[in-house]
């Protein structure tokens, strides 16, 4: 039973008040947006529908143009804009002139189809990035008021390397205010919509990124993840998307700034909308530490050893795993009964009950930075109950989300940190536990969040059904974010595939084999099928 909750007398108060609190809000939010949603124009372009691996070996052999590849996601991009709002920034003249150059290199043959191959894997692709990500001379604001108009001088590392990979930035995504949400709006670029239904959310803080991508306006992209924030978009809106382990890949340069303590539990990571992309793009994000990864070891889907677990245990402020949710997990778990050598072995880890308890403790005593300065840029001092009649009257620079974080911040603050001992054993603990289970063939299946996609300010009435993801940041294990196909609404359903320590070639090699037998992602809009001819991985 959790450290929290060993009453169970207290249990059924708390379960009785958060559901209680579930079902008026739900019912509230439902009839707001009731008849709200808005589709997405139809995909008619047949380039949108390939992956991106698929397209770096058309444009290295000369059987498309990375010109024509751009302008496609361009059109594509200014045709699902107006609904979405995933975008905030863009290079599309830029990114144009730098695919002709990629043209005119391939038709010159200075290059062999092998070199280019070896040396630039992504050339002539086009890819997008949260705005956490800096990209030189591209909006590096954070979704805060103090810093509109605010660029970044330079690129991250992250995208660094893909620039030499040959990849083409091409736009920053949406992000929650300083990525300190996981829903994707702020007072400065706005609410992020949820392609398969524009009445939820697409989560956060990558939810900018997820939303483009499912909306067949990216082939692949870069997000950052502290608390499940590619995992989470990436459930909501139906795509791919990993959490490296913890070093793997840099996050240095990117903003907001953080200290060297909190930097090792960010991880940032790949998105895409097809698995096939996910190797590719962590051989080149992991830049010195890809032989650390051992990423061009195959792995033997197979001779995997599977673990899992369809919830929690039933955390009493946790939304309890949704029926369907589940069901999608169980079918995993029979494809791989039916290919593995080893039976998937159903485990209990009570542990996990105390996730987000746990990851609040290490991540506030790790951070030596003041959360009510940060969010003003050290600019000045917030008054909370100021700022909080400020955001119910509409009036505050601020999302209510950041000013409640804040409010929590100052205050955890002045407990006695010998309060979080207990959580941080149980985090060594934990990590302990899952790489001896683990190892280097093993791999465990867990849920990303309780439910489908909800509402958009719904997630603020639900803050503890995070605890399915952020407890593998402060672990710092690798996480696949699978999605296992469309719910009774509609909306993406889908899971976590975690592995230990350095293992995310596994993981990865897991979530190929799920979109093979299950179909990964599935379009939130129509397909014009007549004028579309898909091509097989090359």
């Amino acid at each position: 039973m959790s450290i929290l909750f060993k009453n169970k007398a207290l249990s059924y108060v708390v379960r009785f008040f958060r559901r209680t609190i579930e079902l008026i809000t739900r019912f509230v939010l439902f009839l707001k947006y009731c008849g709200r949603a808005k589709k997405l124009a139809d995909i008619e372009d047949p380039i949108l529908l390939e992956p991106a691996y698929n397209l770096a070996a058309k444009i290295r052999r000369g059987e498309i143009r990375s010109s024509d590849v751009v302008k496609s996601y361009i059109s594509r991009i200014e045709a699902v804009q107006p609904l979405i709002n995933a975008c905030v920034d863009n290079r599309f003249e830029e990114a144009f002139e730098e695919a002709k150059m990629v043209d005119a290199l391939i038709s010159s043959g200075t290059k062999t189809v092998e070199e280019m191959e070896r040396e630039t894997p992504f050339l002539g692709v086009p890819f997008s990035a949260k705005e956490a990500v800096s990209v030189k001379g591209l909006f590096a604001t954070g979704g805060a008021v103090f810093r509109k108009g605010s660029k970044a001088e330079g690129d991250c590392d992250a995208v660094r390397l893909f620039r030499e990979a040959g990849g083409i930035p091409l736009v920053v995504t949406n992000t929650s205010e300083m990525c300190l949400w996981w829903e994707t709006y702020n007072k400065l670029h706005g609410k992020t919509k949820n392609p398969y239904d524009t009445t939820r959310t697409p989560g956060g803080s990558s939810g900018g990124e997820s939303s483009l991508l499912t909306a067949a306006a990216s082939v692949i992209g870069i997000g950052t993840d502290l608390g499940g924030s590619i995992r989470i978009p990436a459930l909501f809106s139906g795509i791919f998307g990993h959490k490296p382990s913890t070093g793997a890949v840099s996050s240095e340069n990117q903003y907001p700034v953080v200290n060297e303590g909190v930097r090792q539990m960010i991880s940032t990571g790949p998105m895409c909308r097809y698995a096939v992309d996910l190797l590719p793009m962590m051989k080149v994000l992991s830049g010195d530490k890809r032989q650390m990864l051992r990423l061009d070891e195959p792995v033997n889907v197979k001779k995997l050893r599977i673990f899992y677990m369809e919830d929690d245990g039933g955390y009493p402020f946790r939304t309890p795993v949704s029926r369907e949710m589940k069901k999608a997990l169980r079918k995993a778990v029979r494809h791989f009964e039916t290919i593995c050598e080893v039976k998937p072995q159903k485990i209990f880890q009570e542990k996990l009950q105390d996730a987000v308890e746990t990851w609040v403790c290490v991540v506030e005593a790790l951070n030596d930075q003041q959360l009510r300065n940060e969010i003003v840029g050290y600019q000045k001092k917030l008054n909370f109950t100021k700022e909080v009649f400020k955001s119910m009257a509409g009036k505050s620079k601020h999302t209510f989300p950041v000013i409640c974080l804040a409010i929590l911040d100052k205050y955890i603050r002045n407990f006695d940190v010998k309060l979080a001992e207990p959580f941080f054993k149980l985090r060594d603990e934990l990590l302990e536990e899952f790489n001896q289970l683990l190892g280097e063939d093993g791999i465990f299946l867990y849920p990303t969040y309780p439910d489908v996609a909800p509402y958009h300010m719904e997630m603020l009435f639900r803050p503890f059904n995070i605890g399915y993801s952020v407890i593998f940041n402060i672990l710092g294990l690798p996480v696949t974010q699978c999605p296992l196909g469309l719910g009774d609404k509609g909306l993406p359903l889908g899971m976590q595939i975690i592995g230990a320590m350095n293992q995310d070639r596994v993981t990865m090699a897991a979530s190929v084999e799920l979109e093979r037998v299950l179909g990964g992602w599935i379009s939130p809009c129509d397909i014009r099928k007549s004028s579309i001819k898909l091509t097989e991985v090359v």
